[in-house]
């Protein structure tokens, strides 16, 4: 519906979000390769880096997706996302 849509607005929203995801993801995961020598647990670094890559991929597979998918998207992302981050 987003893309779909004739408002250039809700395409930018959708856009920032994607790159938001996608830009973090990549940085906390290069974090975790280039720490794991120093921090225990790297791991979970990296997997809290894969939670918001897999947001960016959902956005860009279903670039067509409605407010009430995208917020369920992101919902399940913060919960990774906390999920990653507790230990």
């Amino acid at each position: 519906m987003t893309f779909q849509s004739g408002s250039p607005s809700a395409k930018a929203v959708v856009f920032f979000i994607w790159l938001w995801a996608v830009a973090t993801g990549i940085l906390r995961i290069a974090e975790a390769v280039r720490m794991r020598k120093h921090l225990l647990g790297d791991i979970w670094l990296m997997l809290s880096g894969l939670a918001p890559v897999f947001l960016g991929g959902m956005i860009l597979a279903r670039p067509a997706i409605r407010l009430l998918g995208l917020a369920s998207v992101i919902a399940v992302f913060a919960f990774l996302w906390a999920f990653s981050r507790s230990s």
